[in-house]
């Protein structure tokens, strides 16, 4: 979903404690929203009153210990109807692990416009915490590879999660608010594959538009080369990876004409560079 609509989430400590953010942010993903780890912040009482708008607190020891001892992950969630969505994963999850009013989980606005005035405060509280950027209708693809001993070249290829279609696909990601197409496609093979180290970003001057949801889209397409013994650490978004030739990538794993063809193009880049296919 490429919405400018995001709900706020807030991990409260029972959740930490019993290891269920996990579950939470898995839920959030399938529902089809983009979730964003923008930071931690640290609760008192009096910033437990301001962010929910409370006149006071009935047992304010109890509440000291539950919401004010550990720092609380905050985390975005956008897309379509995002409101929405959080607060119907919320009411289900409390459903299923919840057995009393004050631990619960996990908090989300029942508005966009609470979300906003809550991030807002967050905001204000704890200064490094970064501001929500708001997606374009440009796309990056990063295609992934390195160069095998024997001069060939191998490509990274992921499988997405069932919810987002379970087909097989480079690294895909939005540009956000004020990003270059390339540091898009370097954030993105940061995020979802957990890759630091780049040994260079190839611009393929392959791009193509399509549409998602009925929202027009235009897509660069990069190469990512990384070292031979590069370990991956897949996001959410994604089940599996492997690794695979260019016969394999082509004809076993790619499956839209635009995600081929760049491949294709990358590996011409590639070869008029001195590399191998």
């Amino acid at each position: 979903m490429h919405s400018d609509e995001f709900a706020l989430i807030l991990i409260k400590p029972d959740a930490l404690e019993r290891g269920l953010d996990s579950e939470i942010f898995d839920g959030l993903v399938a529902e089809g929203l983009d979730v964003t780890k923008i930071g931690t912040i640290q609760f008192d009482l009096q910033f437990v009153m301001d962010f929910y708008q409370w006149p006071k607190i009935e047992y304010p020891d109890m509440m000291q210990a539950y919401m004010c001892v550990t720092p609380l992950p905050v985390w975005i969630a956008r897309g379509e109807n995002a409101v929405f969505k959080g607060m119907a994963l919320k009411n289900r999850l409390r459903a299923k692990h919840c057995d009393g009013p004050m631990k619960n989980l996990f908090h989300c606005p029942c508005s966009q416009e609470e979300s906003q005035w809550q991030y807002d405060l967050l905001k204000e509280r704890h200064k490094p915490m970064e501001t929500p950027k708001k997606r374009t209708k440009n796309q990056v693809e990063a295609i992934v590879f390195k160069i095998l001993k024997n001069g060939e070249l191998s490509f990274l290829m992921l499988k997405r999660i069932p919810e987002r279609g379970g087909f097989w696909q480079p690294v895909t990601g939005n540009v956000e608010e004020g990003e270059t197409f390339e540091a898009a496609a370097l954030r993105e093979v940061r995020e979802e594959l957990g890759i630091e180290t780049i040994i260079q970003l190839i611009d393929t001057d392959y791009s193509y538009e399509f549409t998602d949801n009925g929202i027009d889209q235009f897509e660069r397409i990069f190469g990512v080369q990384i070292v031979v013994d590069q370990t991956v650490a897949l996001s959410s978004e994604h089940s599996e990876y492997v690794w695979a030739s260019m016969d394999e990538a082509l004809n076993v794993y790619l499956k839209y004409p635009g995600n081929k063809e760049g491949l294709r193009r990358l590996c011409e880049k590639v070869k008029q560079k001195g590399g191998r296919q």
